[in-house]
């Protein structure tokens, strides 16, 4: 269940085997790139003894300038692995 909204995503990541929460960023004018955009990882969402926890990289959640659409984004993304995770346990 990937989320874009503008410039941040929520998805499941093969490569790192979790749900993360990414923030995508144009390429500045001049760079010679396949595409024009890159995206780097805000926070994981991580299975625990206790449930799903989310884990923030470093301090790029309080650099992001919008808070109300990274909180937005990260409860609709705990929602999402939440339910995946009471899955698991009725099946």
């Amino acid at each position: 269940m990937n989320k874009r909204v503008e410039d941040l995503e929520f998805r499941w990541s093969d490569t790192n085997q979790s749900h993360e929460l990414v923030q995508w960023v144009q390429y500045e004018e001049g760079q010679t790139r396949p595409t024009n955009e890159y995206c780097f990882v805000i926070a994981f969402f991580r299975e625990g003894s206790e449930g799903c926890n989310i884990e923030f990289v470093g301090n790029r959640p309080f650099r992001y300038e919008n808070r109300d659409r990274l909180w937005g984004l990260m409860r609709y993304g705990q929602r999402i692995v939440d339910s995946e995770s009471e899955l698991k346990i009725l099946l």
